[in-house]
């Protein structure tokens, strides 16, 4: 038994005793000014000190620093005030252990009515605090997860319905409100066929996919849908079972994106189709598209010549190694594919053809990608011009500089030209050496040619130059 103090013994003490060895609480006793004479042992060993440790203010050690300047003033206020003492307050023990408390106590009165001093108990909560902690804790995290949950709800872009076993709706985002045009209270508690077009789909989808009695069908599906105002319009639609932890089956979600505009474009597309055939064979270039594989998937008539063929559909299912430029193949597969990768188009590039009867042909190309209505890349389309006449006009053009260069460098006489708008002079190869500029090295312009004249010529020429410009009329000076 721990070590008792008591100044005022109380009539029944030996009771007292047998009652505080026993409690499973702790039991104090103090004077009328509240300074302690008596704890118990089951006090001792929650406060982890001595009887005698605790008498007068002594018990105060075995507070939590941060709750003692609190309670001793609670409890010499209650003592001032002759009232009854409760709080909940932390002991902490020397060797770290903390533990929560109910402190509670009451004035101990003489037959005259005048305080003796208090007795009191200290009952220990640990295990209350600490579930009414993870009980806290499990409300703040369910409360920041219904926060997380109703923030990504309301901000998924496509519309969104919970509904019940019975297909009635419990919850909407904001999306699928202004998607059908009603407020989440008009749509709350309704079943999901008043925003069905056909009472049919209603049913049908029921069955495949919002029944309590089989697996759903997980595919998106098309439908058409009413708005409050009486507009329809198509969406994708995927919907699915909500289950519980257990596995029972709780209700149905189902996610709505509007593609009115899509089967709209589809439509027109395929109305398109037989018009751009007809105009894709009539354009003078040649165009073709292939897939991811670099299999030809079409063309337009005059490439369908160019490969040997008599009809476009003759070209599907083909690749480069199997027409006539097959010596090009790798080239042109090359270009495919990095256009593919890097989503990048490939514009206005010189490449070279062998035409069925093995004539060399060159090519002005450009290729981009082709995605579908999601944006995937599915392949490539090209079209192409015939160069071959252009490319051999060029070299007969090259050929004759090249003849005039050499007549010129053997007169040794050079010509230049000017233009007037952008300032830009252009010197033949044999201006160049009769100054002896280097053309790598300087880049000449209207001012530096003038750098190169005689000081004792320069007003002439720019008299002459300004005479022929000013008059329209060519110039014949000698100069150094």
């Amino acid at each position: 038994m721990s070590e008792t103090v008591t100044k005022n013994p109380a009539p029944n003490k030996q009771n007292f005793s047998i009652l505080a060895k026993v409690a499973p609480v702790g039991i104090f006793r103090t004077d009328a000014q509240g300074n302690c004479i008596y704890v118990n042992e089951r006090w001792c060993k929650l406060a982890g000190m001595s009887a005698s440790e605790a008498l007068g203010e002594g018990w105060g050690r075995a507070l939590h620093p941060e709750d003692r300047e609190r309670v001793f003033t609670e409890w010499y206020q209650a003592a001032e005030n002759r009232t009854a003492f409760h709080s909940e307050v932390r002991f902490q023990r020397p060797d770290g252990v903390v533990s929560w408390l109910l402190s509670s106590a009451e004035a101990e009165l003489d037959a005259e009515g005048q305080v003796l001093g208090y007795v009191g108990t200290v009952t220990d909560i640990s295990e209350i605090k600490a579930a009414e902690l993870a009980r806290l804790q499990t409300e703040d995290k369910l409360a920041r997860s219904k926060a997380e949950f109703e923030s990504m709800f309301n901000a998924i872009p496509d519309g969104v319905l919970f509904a019940d076993t019975e297909r009635r709706i419990i919850m909407s985002n904001p999306a699928a409100q202004k998607m059908f045009g009603y407020s989440d209270a008009e749509l709350t508690s309704n079943t999901t066929e008043m925003l069905y077009l056909n009472k049919r789909d209603f049913i049908d989808q029921g069955k495949r996919r919002f029944s309590t009695e089989r697996e759903p069908e997980q595919d998106p599906y098309e439908v058409q849908y009413k708005r409050k105002d009486g507009s329809t319009f198509w969406t994708e639609t995927i919907g699915t079972q909500v289950k519980d932890v257990n596995g029972n089956i709780i209700g149905f979600i189902g996610l709505f994106r509007d593609i009115s505009e899509r089967k709209k474009t589809e439509e027109a597309l395929q109305e398109s189709q037989k018009m751009l055939q007809l105009v894709l064979n009539s354009i003078p270039v040649r165009v073709f598209w292939k897939d991811r594989e670099c299999v030809y998937l079409g063309c337009n008539q005059h490439f369908a010549r160019d490969a040997g063929l008599e009809f476009p559909e003759q070209i599907i299912g083909k690749n480069d190694f199997e027409l006539s430029w097959r010596e090009h193949a790798e080239l042109y597969r090359a270009d495919d594919q990095q256009v593919m990768q890097d989503d990048v188009s490939k514009l206005n590039y010189e490449e070279p053809q062998t035409s069925p009867d093995g004539t060399p042909l060159w090519l002005r190309t450009s290729k981009l990608p082709l995605k579908d209505l999601d944006g995937n890349i599915f392949g490539i389309m090209g079209v192409y011009e015939d160069i071959t006449e252009r490319k051999r006009a060029e070299k007969g053009i090259h050929e004759s500089e090249q003849r005039l260069a050499e007549a010129q460098r053997m007169a040794h006489i050079g010509n230049w030209e000017l233009d007037l708008v952008t300032d830009e002079l252009l010197w033949s190869e044999e201006v160049y050496r009769i100054f002896e500029i280097d053309p790598r090295k300087v880049r000449i312009t209207h001012e530096n040619f003038f750098d190169a004249i005689h000081p004792d010529d320069l007003e002439q020429l720019n008299a002459a130059f300004a005479e022929s410009v000013k008059n329209k009329i060519p110039y014949n000076i000698e100069h150094r």
